[in-house]
């Protein structure tokens, strides 16, 4: 039986096989370790002077008559000896080192497997039983995908592939270039200084300027770096510059600002792609060489700093950017923040790196889920003096800037010395307190105060619908006049919310806190009322409407004409309700003698049936309001 033991890459690639019988050679099939072909211990593999060994995409050509023994042959995803030259990612590996070769090898190679190589100066590299060589007589087909050497002599084989050409490492060339290694010490604003020298240097072909240079590596670590040169006897000058695969240099940026010996170079990046390799030539432009020091900054992102502590952040918290620097340093940072409930977006610029979470600037709410990302401004000076300013956007991935969740909204109640049975007055400023299990309502702009007149302390029926009042400021007192001037003392249920900023146009107000029970002067007509006493009442205020007169009616819902006369204390309370009973209008208006006043609704009433009721001299008068 006859076997190929070449499965060809290329259609192209048409060889004589070499042929043998599989019981004889002991030859194995293709296995998971892409093992191409075996010959045992104690068993020859002949080959005579001109035959074509396919071997799965690598031909081996013999100029003389050729024996393997012993060995195995597998093709490789990298190199399995490890080198320091570059190299492609697949490799040929005997298990042995076979006897001394002559004759022509052909690699073939696929484009995804150039591992970042010039494919136009790929050579063939091999490996003898101690060290790798390149055999720099090989050549390249690009077109069709192979490297090829005829020139081979007397050489052992225990692996082969392909790389670029040995360089001789000289830093008077971009690729011997002196690496610079990151550290933390690399980082803006620490300069850590590399002495360093253009003697005996010459002008780099790479390099945009005529003049001594040498060449410096480092590998980006951010999207933004500087390079700064200085020396007492140069005009010096810095180019940057990256490298694509086919080995061209790509110039990325070149500062010669100042000018004459003594003068120094900053040179300021941005748009790098972090992972690559960049070569900096520092050298001189005006044909002299010299001592000089060097540092290369890397301007690193920022990020998110704090971490979330169990049950959530509260807006009282302070929120951390990732130190990069100082203001001082020309370094300051953007906080942008994403609420997911919402679906909003707001930022922060320009801060020094810790905020306070209520600023009403981030649009943050309580109760709510969001993401952040921290940006970092640099500042800077290149050596003209000119400003250049360089962003470098924080990564929004990073898990302590993503889903932190800032907790429920602290609620407040009335404070616990005004409750009942402690009698108050209408000039006493009722207090909020938070309850003991709250936190601090950082944020709040002001708080809305709901009070619903009851029977009393003891039997809290509510005898009438509630009103609300606002503080006028972000304290939570407010003061009592503002509930009704009448002439008895009366009981109050009241309940406590906070306000906030309207966030992107979304009015924002906590939930009530718990009811409490007060007790205030002077405002209830009567000292309580039961049922049939609230009848009476409700008859004679329809005896009292004919003093207040209202038009149009029925209504559009926009507005409405109110007209009181005889009026004979300086306030007068207005409250609209609907068919349910909830309060859809409520103002406060000083008198003098009479009332004609325009309401306009914040937002048109829906059609249906309300109720106009004004608290006058003490007497609730109510009209019904058709709006159509």
């Amino acid at each position: 039986m006859k076997i190929e033991i070449k499965t060809s890459i290329k259609d192209y690639m048409k060889k004589t096989y070499i042929c043998a019988l599989m019981a004889a050679l002991g030859f194995g099939s293709f296995s998971a370790q892409a093992q191409i072909f075996s010959v045992g211990a104690g068993t020859d593999m002949s080959i005579k002077a001109g035959t074509v060994i396919g071997a799965e995409g690598l031909d081996i050509t013999t100029s003389a008559n050729y024996t393997l023994n012993g060995t195995a042959l597998t093709r490789n995803a990298n190199v399995v000896n490890t080198t320091t030259l570059p190299h492609i990612l697949r490799s040929y590996k005997f298990s042995t080192t076979t006897a001394a070769f002559s004759g022509t090898l052909k690699m073939a190679y696929l484009d995804g497997e150039l591992n970042g190589n010039a494919e136009s100066s790929l050579k063939l590299i091999y490996r003898n039983a101690t060290s790798w060589l390149t055999n720099n007589g090989s050549t390249v087909n690009t077109s069709l995908n192979f490297v090829q050497s005829s020139a081979l002599s007397n050489v052992a084989l225990n692996e082969v592939s392909a790389g670029q050409p040995v360089i001789i490492a000289t830093t008077d060339s971009p690729l011997g270039g002196t690496i610079v290694q990151y550290s933390t010490n690399a980082n803006y604003p620490t300069c850590y200084p590399i002495a360093s020298t253009t003697a005996g240097a010459t002008d780099s072909p790479e390099s945009e300027y005529a003049g001594p240079d040498i060449w410096y590596r480092f590998t980006a670590q951010s999207t933004a770096a500087v390079v700064t040169m200085s020396s007492s006897t140069m005009d010096d000058a810095i180019a940057l510059y990256s490298r694509d695969n086919g080995g061209n240099y790509i110039f990325v940026g070149s500062t010669n600002a100042s000018t004459g010996a003594g003068d120094f170079e900053r040179l300021v990046v941005s748009g790098l792609t972090p992972g690559t390799m960049y070569y900096a030539s520092l050298g001189s432009s005006d044909g002299t060489s010299g001592a000089f020091q060097v540092c290369v900054q890397h301007l690193m992102p920022s990020g998110c700093a704090s971490t979330a502590p169990e049950g959530g952040f509260s807006l009282c918290d302070a929120f951390k950017a990732r130190y990069r620097g100082a203001a001082s340093q020309g370094v300051t940072y953007d906080f942008t923040f994403f609420d997911e409930g919402y679906n909003t977006t707001n930022t922060l610029s320009g801060t020094n790196g810790l905020i306070t979470l209520s600023n009403p600037n981030l649009g943050l709410r309580w109760g709510s889920l969001n993401d952040a990302r921290v940006d970092v401004n640099y500042q800077l000076q290149n050596s003209a003096g000119t400003p250049v300013n360089v962003s470098v956007l924080g990564n929004e991935n990073e898990p302590a800037c993503q889903n932190f969740f800032i907790r429920n909204a602290p609620q407040l109640e009335v404070r616990t010395s005004q409750r009942c049975p402690a009698s108050l007055l209408r000039s006493t400023w009722l207090a909020g307190q938070r309850l003991l299990s709250g936190t601090q309502s950082c944020g709040a702009i002001g708080y809305t105060y709901e009070f619903t007149q009851v029977n009393t302390c003891n039997n809290t029926s509510p005898v009438g619908l509630p009103i609300t009042a606002n503080t006028a400021g972000a304290s939570p007192y407010l003061q009592l006049g503002v509930l009704p001037n009448l002439s008895a003392q009366g009981a109050w249920k009241v309940r406590i919310a906070s306000k906030y900023s309207t966030i992107n146009g979304i009015n924002y107000t906590s939930d009530f806190g718990p009811e409490q029970y007060i007790v205030v002067n002077g405002t209830s007509a009567i000292e309580v009322l039961d049922e049939q006493e609230a009848i009476a009442l409700a008859e004679r205020n329809a005896e009292l409407v004919s003093d207040m007169a209202m038009y149009p009616n029925p209504n559009s819902g926009s507005l409405l004409n109110l007209n009181i006369t005889d009026v004979k204390s300086e306030d007068v309370y207005v409250r609209i309700l609907d068919a349910t009973g909830r309060m859809v209008y409520g103002n406060r208006y000083t008198a003098a003698g009479s009332l004609n006043t325009i309401i306009e609704f914040p937002a048109p009433l829906s059609s249906g049936m309300y109720m106009v009721e004004c608290t006058v001299d003490g007497e609730v008068k109510t009209e019904r309001l058709v709006v159509e």
